[in-house]
């Protein structure tokens, strides 16, 4: 765990730092700050959030853009929402619909918004988990249809790369 917050946090830095020092690009500033907060949260909390999503996948669209490679943006997009929406909402502990809950809870302003009916109902709609227990992060279940999922998905692939009619070349040297 130290090791991953120490990567994530210090690319992040590093991130932050060189944009500092560059191009003072917006959104690199905001991927760096995803990175920190990739450090900061548990795993299944904001990374696993609509929010989440919706933040990785502007940078992921922007940064690949800038790179020359905009069609990685679609392909990060396609891989995260299918990893949430289509695997981890099978699981017991499912995903949560928004992290603004936990946020206001962690803040400690949960408690003094919640005599107000509107704040009570916005609140009750952001808080619902999506799953459909279909199975356990960690059992041997979980692992087969987390198997099965990724073979789905491969299979997938191949078949949209024979249809749109690319083609692999191998140059030999």
């Amino acid at each position: 765990r130290a090791v991953m917050f120490l990567a994530y946090a210090g690319c992040g830095a590093a991130i932050l730092i060189y944009n500092l020092n560059s191009t003072g690009d917006g959104v690199v500033y905001l991927a760096g700050l995803l990175l920190i907060a990739t450090a900061i949260f548990p795993h299944r909390s904001f990374l696993h959030s609509t929010e989440g999503l919706v933040l990785y996948s502007v940078c992921a669209f922007y940064l690949a853009g800038k790179l020359g490679y905009a069609y990685l943006g679609n392909a990060f997009f396609l891989g995260y929402a299918s990893h949430l929406y289509l695997a981890d909402m099978f699981t017991k502990e499912g995903i949560p619909l928004s992290v603004i809950p936990m946020l206001l809870k962690k803040a400690g302003v949960h408690k003094g918004l919640k005599k107000y009916t509107l704040y009570r109902a916005v609140y009750g709609v952001l808080d619902i988990r999506l799953r459909i227990p279909l199975s356990s992060t960690g059992s041997k279940s979980g692992d087969r249809l987390e198997s099965a999922y990724v073979l789905l998905l491969l299979i997938a692939c191949a078949a949209a790369f024979l249809i749109s009619g690319a083609g692999i070349s191998i140059a030999i040297l």
